[in-house]
């Protein structure tokens, strides 16, 4: 079994000599750093190639809590867990979408159970993205050749030139524009790269690849992935620096998102 990548970050030496003990008892963790401050974890981890599977991190540091880091460090991992000694911060943590909080002195039982999520959580996406992990999207401008609906034509002769291949893993939102969606990434400053797009109204997109598990629908004109969520309000996401309207359209998707990443949800 691979070892899930990790960073630790904590003001306290000794907090990170205890959890760094418990992860390596659990034996499923490859600590490759332990920092006292969000700015040497910044600076880590800009120097990587890749994310690193997960970040265990306190709240209360001096400079900047981990309330605030998170928006600063979830581009750079795929999982987040709050390690800290009051409960009083949960219901923010679960606002801002960790995938595990967790009280000191670390429980290696709870860390267990968190891993088995992950793990859970890693692998039901992997199943899912053999099924369905990329989108075939046209470099803009478009190709003008269409047919009689007005549709883009995929020319072959042209193919190579305008139609690239986007991993879903990449995608963060999908947005209406005109006859068109465009497809955006984010960049590792939270802003948004446009990808791609297709000619294709949202709902009969959103029919056809809905069962990718990743994505979806917020509202009449979006279609996220659950990847780049930051946050969710009574009446809207937060995507990187975006904020989309919840309509209720995306209503029954949202709550069920909630429900599966907050079993006490109540709507």
């Amino acid at each position: 079994m691979k070892l899930l990548s990790t960073l630790l970050i904590d003001d306290e030496k000794l907090a990170l000599l205890d959890t760094a003990t418990v992860l390596t008892d659990v034996g499923l963790f490859d600590i490759q750093a332990s920092v006292c401050s969000v700015a040497e974890a910044q600076k880590f981890l800009i120097k990587r190639k890749e994310k690193v599977d997960v970040i265990f991190y306190d709240i209360q540091m001096p400079h900047c809590s981990g309330l605030d880091a998170v928006k600063l460090l979830q581009s750079y991992c795929h999982h987040l867990v709050f390690c800290t000694a009051s409960e009083q911060y949960a219901w923010e943590a679960y606002q801002l979408l960790v995938d595990g909080y967790l009280l000191k002195p670390i429980d290696p039982l709870k860390v267990m159970e968190l891993t088995e999520k992950i793990m859970r959580n890693i692998a039901k996406d992997m199943k899912r993205e053999d099924v369905m992990d990329h989108f075939m999207l046209a470099d803009l401008p478009v190709p003008s050749k269409r047919d009689e609906e007005g549709n883009v034509i995929k020319d072959d002769e042209k193919q190579d030139k305008y139609w690239k291949r986007v991993e879903v893993k990449d995608v963060a939102l999908i947005a209406r524009s005109g006859n068109y969606l465009n497809f955006y990434g984010l960049s590792l400053d939270e802003q948004f790269v446009l990808l791609g797009a297709v000619n294709w109204e949202l709902s009969k997109f959103y029919a056809q690849y809905s069962a990718i598990d990743q994505l979806f629908p917020v509202n009449q004109s979006a279609i996220v992935n659950k990847r780049y969520i930051k946050k969710i309000k009574k009446n809207g996401i937060v995507v990187g620096s975006k904020y989309l309207s919840i309509t209720d359209i995306g209503r029954p998707f949202v709550d069920r998102y909630l429900k599966k990443v907050m079993p006490d949800y109540i709507k």
